[in-house]
């Protein structure tokens, strides 16, 4: 009878005089670090399903920038996978397009053929009529 509740007791944690088993609990992720990760994981993806590439580019960086300073909080048996899977996750989700140039009011700006060289042409000095003669 000793023995089996020797053995419930360092089942559960506790221990017993004698007993020379130890039992050694799995690493855990610490939970609250869990549940915030996984948060800022379901929100790139809703910023991706939303088609929001800004939103979820940013996420995904601020993810695996979190990952990368809380690393020493995660059990060194999970640390390398968690580590690896949010660096790929940062890598695939596609970068932010850069906003589209500003447009011109006046009309006069790049590729309009106003502007540049106006009433100047090379090789002519502005006297005549461009002729010859």
């Amino acid at each position: 009878m000793f023995t089996l509740v020797c053995a419930g007791l360092v089942v559960a944690g506790g221990g017993c005089a004698g007993a020379r088993e130890r039992v050694v609990s799995p690493p855990r992720l610490p939970q609250r670090l869990a549940a915030e990760l996984a948060v800022q994981a379901d929100a790139v993806a809703a910023s991706l399903e939303r088609g929001d590439v800004c939103g979820a580019s940013a996420q995904a960086r601020a993810l695996r920038s979190r990952v990368l300073r809380e690393a020493g909080r995660v059990p060194l048996v999970f640390r390398g996978e968690l580590v690896r899977s949010t660096a790929e996750l940062a890598a695939t989700v596609p970068p932010c397009p850069p906003p589209p140039a500003p447009a011109d009011k006046e009309g006069h700006g790049k590729g309009k053929g106003k502007g540049k060289g106006k009433g100047k042409h090379k090789g002519n000095d502005g006297e005549g009529d461009g002729r010859g003669g």
